[in-house]
């Protein structure tokens, strides 16, 4: 049987391709490939191919992050209370952990949330206000959720609360607060396909650059923030962002630095997850990100992050151990749920052209991956 399909050579800019040969010393399939994907400069290919950490862009290039941290150093001169709201995936428990980490490890005093999807449903829920003022915190920042949240805000604002927005989500309705967003900039911007945790830790470099300019440090007790890059490419490559720009950097040194972690959790779920030499994206997607993705789809994320914030190995195991746990359930009740909506859909099949099941009490935080498949 010959197929129908009509296969067309895109063309290619042949003296833009001798150029990639002669002076990129590429190869003239690679040199395709990379001018195939809309590089027209060397320098472009190189830098996409070979990240630097050097290639980080000003994090003040995104709207309304001076006002951010200026009202963070603020919080943090005046020894005020902060709060931390997260989103219950790995992106929104990693991004709210890197934040908090950094936070504390220059004195601040916080407080931290991330509240139950499966319970509460996704959002920035004005009913947890009560619970960050009677901790004291006179300033709350989100964490991958907020960015549709204009009325929580206004909420936190008659209690007495000012409110940072971090997310990466789609903005509608701007709410009447600071906003600390990638799509905030040009689609062309580096900062643009951030995810959650990637605009935390965008964020954390221009804490630290500001308080550093400040005096805040003193001597060379300036914190590290490399070390961030394991959590928050894990982060990147879960919300499944586009690996361009700022992504591509963070992706790049974080998937190498997971050979020798930081952090005592990365390390335990490496080990645990049998993985040794070099680890593929696969190996990152498939047996590490759905660990720390089950407890937030099962109701119980702050066990994740208790677990990246602990620092003795034999509660960090136990913490591992009923996240595994849990991840187990995740697998068994999925399996149950799709062998039920099969069954239901075997019955319809030859009767209807399309059909749309229903089921009741499904675990909102199975949904997705229900779907999916």
């Amino acid at each position: 049987m010959s197929s129908t399909k009509v296969w067309v050579n895109k063309q290619v800019d042949l003296e833009v391709l001798k150029q990639f040969v002669t002076k990129g010393f590429f190869t003239p399939f690679l040199a395709q490939v990379l001018i195939n994907k809309g590089f027209t400069s060397i320098k472009e290919a190189y830098r996409f191919l070979f990240p630097q950490l050097s290639d980080f862009g000003d994090p003040f290039l995104i709207p309304d992050m001076l006002p951010a941290v200026k009202r963070i150093y603020q919080a943090a001169i005046s020894n005020e209370t902060i709060g931390i709201y997260g989103d219950s995936d790995a992106d929104g428990i990693i991004g709210s952990f890197v934040l908090y980490d950094f936070l504390v490890s220059i004195g601040c005093k916080v407080e931290w949330l991330i509240p139950s999807k499966e319970k509460e449903g996704y959002g920035f829920h004005a009913k947890f206000l009560p619970y960050f003022k009677q901790k004291g915190v006179s300033l709350l920042i989100t964490v991958d959720v907020g960015i549709s949240a204009a009325d929580t805000v206004n909420e936190a604002k008659a209690l007495g609360i000012d409110v940072i927005v971090t997310d990466h989500h789609e903005v509608v309705e701007k709410p009447d607060t600071i906003v600390v967003s990638g799509k905030l900039t040009s689609k062309s911007s580096p900062f643009y396909h951030l995810c959650g945790a990637g605009v935390a830790f965008t964020l954390i470099r221009a804490l630290r650059k500001f308080f550093y300019e400040q005096g805040f440090f003193r001597g060379d007790n300036i914190p590290q923030i490399r070390k961030y890059l394991e959590l928050v490419g894990l982060a990147t490559l879960a919300d499944m962002v586009p690996l361009l720009g700022e992504n591509r950097t963070i992706t790049f040194y974080g998937f190498r630095d997971l050979s020798s972690p930081s952090f005592l959790a990365t390390k335990l779920l490496i080990e645990n997850s049998r993985l040794n030499g070099t680890l593929s994206e696969e190996d990152l997607l498939y047996r590490v990100i759905p660990k720390i993705n089950a407890a937030g789809r099962m109701g119980t994320p702050e066990l994740v992050f208790q677990f990246l914030k602990e620092n003795e190995e034999t509660k960090a195991k136990e913490l591992l151990t009923k996240i595994e746990g849990i991840n187990q359930r995740r697998q068994e009740l999925e399996l149950e749920i799709l062998s039920s909506l099969e069954n239901l859909a075997k019955r319809e099949i030859e009767r209807y052209p399309f059909i749309f099941l229903a089921a009741e009490n499904l675990p909102k935080g199975l949904l997705g991956l229900i779907a999916n498949r």
